[in-house]
């Protein structure tokens, strides 16, 4: 398995193709869904160089997973990005998730990092559920940050834009038009 991770890992890199791994704790086997079982993918260029997508955000892992966001050499950033989809959405309030989000967004440089996808494991009715959650948090995050004065309306429209739909566009190379 060690081999066929790296492996892939490399493949990745050498053709700029996003790897995605489950990191939402949803059996009893933590050490598999921890963002930090990771770590050795960023000490190595190969694995440094590769676009890692950490989907469901590491839940309920947010600090692992916004430290592997951080992880970076001096003056650089990784390609570690945040996936809030699928299991983080409908099982939590939107508040819940707003507040994880605004933990993410007080880094300016994981602005870009941050993306929603639509994972999630049963059906439409998680789908609608899923994606009006993420909606009301994203909201409810980027406002906290025009109250507080953080960004401007401007600014918050961009970030919110960015989370639902762009960030994932550029990071999968998507033939959609950023907006």
């Amino acid at each position: 398995q060690n081999h066929m991770a790296w492996y892939i890992m490399r493949h990745a890199a050498e053709n700029d193709i996003p790897v995605q791994f489950h990191t939402a704790l949803i059996d009893p086997c933590i050490d598999y869904t921890d963002p930090y079982s990771l770590v050795n993918f960023l000490q190595d260029d190969v694995g440094y160089n590769t676009k890692i997508v950490l989907l469901h955000a590491g839940y309920p892992l947010f600090t692992h997973a916004k430290a592997m966001a951080m992880a970076a050499k001096p003056l650089s950033q990784n390609n570690v990005y945040i996936d809030i989809s699928g299991r983080v959405m409908f099982a939590n309030d939107p508040n819940v998730i707003a507040r994880m989000l605004r933990d993410f967004l007080d880094v300016p440089a994981l602005w870009g990092k941050l993306l929603y996808g639509s994972d999630t494991l049963l059906g439409e009715r998680f789908l609608f559920t899923a994606a009006h959650t993420a909606r009301d948090a994203v909201y409810k995050a980027t406002s906290a940050m025009l109250q507080e004065g953080m960004v401007t309306g401007e600014l918050a429209i961009k970030i919110a834009r960015d989370i639902l739909r762009n960030n994932a566009i550029r990071l999968y190379k998507l033939p959609l038009e950023i907006i």
